[in-house]
């Protein structure tokens, strides 16, 4: 690998992690973020440890304490909750580089480090606190592991035992890295199964048994500290939470559908996502076949097909689970472990064919070349730095929260204003309201315009018919998200209302 290749990626890299800095640093508390701040890190260590508070599924155990350490360290503010995920980007950043050097040429490794990780689902994961992307801060160190074992004709036992503990903190920090755990573990069995195929039988089965031990330990390790959690959730249904037609049209289409969004004229540029999509993926279980007929593969070329084959392993699982266990196709945010999965497979089978020497090495580095070039100019088109695309109904919580003060010391009050908001918001205003001690203000209650003895509502634009129809008048709107601040009608408000434009 040239030291001009290893500068690119090291360039790439730390403007991709400035970029989930700076949105850590500048975007407002999220739904998710303030429900999990609210019911699991300003609370008692046990309703984290046992997800015990309402929607179990919202603490991504391992994230949610890496908030709570965060938040005694340096303060309940945006960027300290968010920095578990932003040291994960970095080793995303990392072992994805140091996995695809050592498997690829500079053109294919770096075309196949942009496609891993220049998208921006991946990148707003990786920039909020959530479990989504801190468990691929341990999946793909993981990976890396497991491609040192793979390297050597005998594997290594050190080398897998630092995979599985690193897998098994994955799912601690979301559940949905069961995945890619399931890839890896299947590829490492697979390998050491080709070691020991001539093999008497009993060697055969006391290796297997060394081999299989840091996966039992991680297994047991996983149920210790989820499995009375995970019961809880199994008997509420809530596995069931994700697609059910299909994993091409919920995981593959809605990962689509969250990487191109909201650039403009995105909804015309999906179909041609998918088919391109499609040919890569195509490409990728191509190389696989054609690869092994080349010849017996050495280090670099075992860890170019271990690359390639672990997207396929991992939607292998996918459907294996819902075969077998009923599970949803996991979809958006549930299934970002696909993105840098892809990305290294298509590293990887870019360097199985370039192997192959001539046409093959130049078109592989090209056509590598050209996909990480579109999606980091994909990228450009939809960089924000002022809210989530996930989760933009809480954009303007901040703002709000001003609007209410300067609304109640107008209308003269002493006693705390009480505001009502719908279940989208409300987590959002309730974490500013506890973490700057706002006590002006009562804790907010989820409920719909118009209902309830509430000095003022806030709600989504979706609710405005209804607010409207409750006789509701409307004295601040928010552009960024379309919300509105409603209070029942006074003397003095006129035929038009009281609306008046946020700054």
């Amino acid at each position: 690998m040239s030291r001009r290749a290893d500068l690119a990626a090291a360039v790439l890299g730390l403007l991709l992690l400035g970029y989930t800095t700076a949105r850590a640093s500048r975007i407002p508390i999220t739904h998710d973020e303030a429900f999990t701040y609210l019911h699991f890190v300003d609370v008692p260590l046990r309703a984290a440890l046992l997800m015990e508070g309402p929607e179990p599924t919202n603490d991504h155990v391992l994230n949610t304490l890496l908030m709570k350490g965060s938040a005694a360290a340096f303060g309940p503010s945006e960027p300290a909750l968010r920095l578990p995920g932003l040291l994960a980007h970095a080793s995303v950043l990392l072992f994805s580089w140091l996995l695809l050097r050592r498997a690829a040429p500079p053109a294919v490794a770096l075309g196949a480090f942009a496609l891993a990780n220049a998208n921006r689902l991946l990148l707003e994961l990786l920039s909020l606190a959530r479990g989504y992307g801190l468990s691929l801060g341990f999946v793909l160190p993981a990976i890396y592991l497991a491609a040192r074992s793979l390297e050597r004709e005998e594997g290594s036992l050190r080398h897998e035992w630092g995979a599985w503990a690193l897998l098994a903190l994955g799912v601690w920090a979301q559940l949905t890295a069961l995945y890619p755990l399931a890839a890896v573990g299947a590829l490492l069995l697979v390998a050491h199964s080709g070691r020991l195929r001539d093999e008497p039988l009993a060697r055969r089965v006391a290796s297997f048994a060394r081999r299989l031990a840091p996966a039992a330990a991680a297994g047991v390790f996983l149920l210790a500290v989820l499995g009375p959690s995970l019961l809880r959730i199994v008997r509420e249904g809530r596995f069931t939470f994700g697609g059910r037609a299909g994993l091409w049209h919920d995981t593959a289409g809605s990962l689509v559908f969250l990487s191109l969004f909201p650039a403009p004229g995105f909804d015309a540029a999906i179909p041609w996502a998918k088919a391109g999509l499609a040919i890569l993926l195509a490409a990728i279980a191509a190389t696989l076949p054609l690869s092994l007929r080349v010849g017996r593969p050495g280090p670099r070329r075992r860890v170019a097909l271990a690359l390639a084959a672990l997207p396929l392993l991992a939607a292998g699982a996918v459907e294996a689970l819902h075969l077998v266990g009923g599970m949803a196709f996991p979809t958006d945010r549930m299934a970002i472990f696909f993105v840098p999965l892809v990305g290294l497979g298509a590293g990887g089978a870019g360097s199985a064919l370039a192997a192959l020497g001539g046409r093959w090495s130049k078109a592989s580095g090209a056509a590598l070349a050209i996909l990480g070039l579109g999606v980091s100019l994909h990228l450009l088109r939809v960089v924000d730095l002022s809210r989530s695309s996930l989760w933009w109904f809480d954009a303007d919580a901040p703002r709000v929260l001003a609007d209410l003060e300067a609304l109640r010391r107008a209308d003269g009050r002493a006693e705390p204003l009480r505001v009502g908001s719908i279940s989208h918001c409300e987590p959002a205003l309730n974490f500013y309201r506890r973490v700057d001690a706002l006590y002006w203000l009562a804790p907010v209650e989820r409920t719909r315009p118009g209902e309830g003895g509430y000095d003022y509502w806030y709600a989504i634009d979706e609710d405005e018919a209804g607010a409207r129809s409750r006789g509701l008048v409307a004295v601040r709107r928010y552009e960024r998200t379309g919300n509105a601040l409603w209070r029942r009608p006074r003397p003095g408000d006129g035929a038009a209302g009281a609306l008046t434009p946020a700054p």
